[in-house]
């Protein structure tokens, strides 16, 4: 009979565990998805089991229980935040390459320099435009033939009509032979090497955490769903890419004197700087999707993290934060790099950190909001048993 209770269980799909301690409870606790013998039972029986109970009582059953599914919840953790994370950075390059185009922004914004203009004659050349930070800057109203032989090396001086006004040099310049040349953005966008590999380093390093992180057990037995994960942890990678991609797009359009800096009055950026923004962007984006991923069901608050998580996160976040903001300026792999603390304009970064709160914000709630959605319409169910079966509250073994 107990074999036929243990069968009957598993083919209506329950996950079944049984106890015994006899040989005549040794076909059950083969069949059985976990067979436990308590203390005592003969040598059949424990030779039958896949447990083998050294004391006596089965409170121990219970902590194994509780102890697995809080592991299982981890890896569950895990394997969304690995999603979420790799589909923001594969997706988020893939698309800036295509469809982000420094060098178009650039031309956009900037004017070919008259055959008056001494070493740059010719060039497309941005200047600054006028702003709170770039008084004598371009303006619409001026023509631009004024802007003659610009010297990059003290832009904020002005001889006569000639100059910029302001530090923020909008050209990339490098000198080769003892001698400053200056000219426009690159065709595509790219993160240096050394940046991609910081991410990926600090992103490592705050995601072993996980393994001690605090989560609350599954009342009722869990199997993987990869597909209703995978659709999950794409809504949360595409927020954060989708936000990556709008911050990008509007650096890079910062001289536009009718972009959204401009609305913000904001001062153009300089192509180091939206370099070091975005490494800075990418990487907030990371590990704050990462305190999404832990919750699941709920919001990120919901259930409060564990502190080598906290500050394995933390000391990331500020290393990141840090090397953003105070980044040398100079080349790294021949493209241009400087702190976003750097120049006259030094709250860059906070700006960042606001604005990826913000979307980490909207990405919690469409995260929770997909998840209502799939448990409404029954979508990608988990193929247990009825649920309805199950008490609310209570564990069934």
């Amino acid at each position: 009979h107990k074999y036929l209770i243990v069968e009957t269980l598993r083919q209506a799909g329950f996950r079944c565990g049984m106890t015994g301690d006899g040989v005549n409870d040794a076909p059950a606790l083969k069949r059985a998805d976990v067979g436990i013998a308590v203390q005592g039972a003969t040598d059949a029986a424990r030779a039958a089991a896949d447990l083998v109970l050294t004391g006596e009582g089965l409170g121990t059953i219970i902590d194994g229980i509780e102890i697995s599914r809080e592991i299982f919840a981890r890896l569950k953790n895990f394997i969304s935040y690995r999603i979420a994370a790799t589909l923001q950075l594969l997706t988020f390059f893939f698309i800036a390459v295509f469809a982000f185009p420094p060098l178009k922004y650039y031309e956009a914004n900037g004017f070919t320099m008259p055959v008056s203009a001494g070493n740059y004659s010719g060039e497309i050349i941005n200047v600054p435009r006028k702003s709170p930070y770039c008084l004598t800057g371009f303006d619409s109203n001026i023509n631009m033939n004024t802007y003659l032989d610009i010297d990059f090396n003290n832009p904020k001086s002005v001889v006569g009509a000639n100059g910029t006004g302001c530090d923020i040099v909008l050209p990339i310049c490098e000198m080769k032979d003892g001698k400053e040349m200056c000219g426009s953005w690159p065709a595509f966008f790219q993160l240096p090497v050394l940046m991609l590999m910081l991410i990926t380093l600090l992103n490592d390093g705050a995601l072993i955490s996980v393994g001690y992180d605090k989560v609350t057990p599954s009342p009722i037995p869990e199997q993987w769903n990869l597909a209703r994960l995978f659709i999950v942890a794409t809504v949360m990678g595409g927020v954060a890419m989708g936000s990556s991609l709008l911050l990008l797009g509007a650096a890079l359009d910062s001289n536009n004197p009718s972009g959204i800096f401009a609305g913000m009055n904001l001062p153009p950026m300089e192509y180091g700087k939206i370099i070091c923004m975005i490494y800075l962007k990418v990487s907030l984006s990371d590990f704050l999707t990462l305190f999404s991923c832990r919750t699941q069901e709920g919001f990120f608050w919901s259930v409060a993290p564990g502190k080598p998580l906290v500050g394995a996160v933390f000391i990331s976040l500020m290393i990141s934060t840090f090397l953003a903001s105070f980044w040398p300026e100079g080349l790294l792999d021949g493209l241009p790099v400087m702190g976003l603390a750097l120049g006259e304009y030094t709250n860059m970064p906070l700006w960042i950190w606001i604005y990826c709160i913000i979307w980490w914000f909207i990405q919690d709630v469409l995260k929770v909001i997909t998840i209502r959605t799939l448990n409404h319409f029954d979508l990608f169910p988990n193929k247990l048993a009825d649920m309805s079966l199950y008490d609310k509250g209570t564990d069934v073994v």
